[in-house]
């Protein structure tokens, strides 16, 4: 028997897991999903709100058990950041808004889940791309229609995603919203997580960026980049639970999807360095998951002016399996094309995204995949922030060994 809430063999939990001998464990899977989907009821609360000098709190948000709400299935969790930049000061310049903009606000962002297994740890960049990625066009924005009446109007937009550069005596501000999911959709609930249990807790833990207009350096990861820095001198954060309630039950158990239960939905990072023009550069796919998308972002100096709009400082890019047996190699203007159509829209530069939903790269089944990169430009501080997500059941990911350790 699969225990439902953790994934571990033989262990109950009064969650009806268990398959009829009439069908297979996929079939139970799917029966339970779509039972529990039609016969709950979804919930959407706020359950943390700070405002105040991010300094104070060490720029650390910890949401623990003692905000999260103990009940039914959760989904995702929905972060709002808005954040007021302290002023140049007279005499001084005004900075850019750089590549990725307010998605940097938060730059780290962890979960860690019932059993203390990390899920997610990445940036805000990474989970705002896989937001924009699950939906096909970019997270939170909207268009403009040919019309005669005011949808979208230019004067009429809702400020839910923008940043202001702060000024000479004048302030600044910047506003993000945030989808940090569990499951990966409200349709598809691998990774969800019953919480209709005792004495365990779980943890979402938010990193306001300490560094988000710097005035020298690398300006990849900040809101705002330019010869006089800012800093963030105030910050709203409201965060909101999504989850399943009043759960269907079957004989006194709760109707859980078991595989669903038992699978763990990641989002992580890795940070290469050690690039040399000409020479293939080798990233590795951890054992034992099924990889959704693999992006990265490229700096070609390790410096502001290290992103490439149009990716020409790579020569190409190819996925190989055992053996260095090439599933595909693609130039970058070709994969920038396929970025475009999947996305409508052309993301941050120096970014490639591969999008594999449709069909998951399942390391298990080929086994040793890499994702080879071939730089043409690559200076000594030059790397690539690698940025992963996948699922695999918690049971084995034991087993397996996670991405490298930095180079």
């Amino acid at each position: 028997m699969i225990n439902a809430a953790s994934g571990n063999p033989g262990a109950g939990t009064g969650a009806s897991s268990t398959p009829s001998s009439l069908m297979s464990l996929d079939q139970y899977n799917s029966l339970a999903r779509q039972q529990l989907i039609a016969g709950s009821i979804k919930k959407k609360q706020l359950i943390y709100s700070f405002t105040g000098n991010p300094a104070t709190i060490n720029n650390l948000v910890n949401i623990g058990g003692n905000y999260v709400r103990m009940a039914g299935v959760l989904i995702r969790f929905i972060v709002e950041v808005t954040a007021t930049f302290a002023a140049t000061g007279a005499g001084k310049s005004t900075p850019s808004v750089t590549q990725i903009g307010a998605a940097n606000l938060l730059s780290n962002i962890q979960f860690t889940d019932l059993q203390n297994n990390q899920r997610h740890n990445s940036s805000g960049a990474h989970f705002a791309l896989v937001s924009t990625m699950k939906r096909h066009y970019p997270w939170g924005t909207a268009f403009t229609p040919a019309q005669s009446f005011a949808f979208n109007a230019a004067d009429a937009n809702v400020p839910l995603a923008y940043a202001t550069s702060p000024a000479a005596a004048a302030t600044g501000s910047a506003r993000c919203v945030y989808e940090i999911p569990i499951a990966i959709s409200d349709k598809d609930l691998r990774g969800g997580i019953f919480l209709g249990v005792y004495g365990a807790q779980l943890s979402l833990q938010l990193q306001v960026n300490p560094s988000p207009s710097p005035a020298a350096g690398d300006s990849t990861f900040a809101v705002f980049y330019g010869a006089d820095a800012s800093s963030i001198s105030s910050v709203t954060i409201n965060v909101y639970q999504e989850y399943y309630d009043q759960i269907p039950m079957n004989n006194g158990a709760f109707v859980l999807p078991p595989l669903d239960m038992s699978t763990v939905y990641q989002l992580t990072y890795t940070n290469f360095t050690n690039f040399t023009a000409g020479q293939d550069y080798y990233i590795p796919y951890a054992n034992y998951r099924k990889y959704l998308s693999q992006n990265f972002i490229y700096n070609n100096s390790g410096t502001d002016g290290g992103l490439s709009v149009d990716g020409s400082d790579i020569s190409y890019l190819q996925l190989v399996a055992a053996n260095f047996t090439p599933i595909w190699k693609v130039y970058p203007l070709e994969q920038k094309r396929v970025m475009r159509e999947q996305m409508m829209c052309d993301l941050y530069h120096g970014l490639f995204t591969f999008r594999t939903y449709d069909k998951p790269i399942d390391t298990q089944n080929y086994g040793n995949m890499q994702l080879d990169i071939n730089p043409a430009t690559a200076g000594a501080s030059s790397y690539a922030y690698v940025m992963s997500e996948f699922i695999a059941y918690q049971n084995q990911i034991a087993q397996a060994p996670s991405l490298p350790a930095n180079k």
